[in-house]
Parts: structure tokens; sequence; C-alpha cells
């Protein structure tokens, strides 16, 4: 896994890009750089969730972050 920083939209905190490589799978989390460093930490702890979780397998990223949120508040 590689971690990268971006200047983004302050919407977007952060996002994970999955690539097929012939080894395997290869994830890059991209952290939105206008984000303080505190936020960028949470940011990449809850991408790397997505990954340990398998969420990358699903069909919908919104499904995703529901599902996730509505679980971690409710």
């Amino acid at each position: 896994m590689e971690t990268k920083l971006m200047d983004m939209p302050p919407s977007i905190k952060a996002f994970v890009k999955v690539t097929a490589e012939p080894e395997g799978d290869f994830a890059t989390v991209v952290i939105n750089a206008r984000l303080s460093h505190e936020q960028q930490e949470k940011s990449c702890e809850h991408e790397e969730s997505h990954l340990a979780e398998g969420d990358m397998d699903k069909a919908c990223a919104d499904d995703v972050e529901k599902e996730g949120h509505y679980v971690k508040k409710g």
C-alpha cells in the first residue's frame, strides 16, 4: 500500500485507488493535502479500514459509506 497527498476540493477528504498488478492488487490511499495533520491521519485510518473490511469488492461506494457510518454511529 502507498499513501499520497493531493490537493483536492474540501468536500473530498480521501479515497482509495486499487490497481490490478500481476503480483496482486495494489492500493493507493490518496489524502487531501489541505486537511489538518490530525484529519489526514483520521482519513487515512478510515480508508485503510475499507481495505481491511474488503469494501473494495463491493459494487457501490456510496452504499459502503452509508453502511459503515450507520454501524459506527448506530
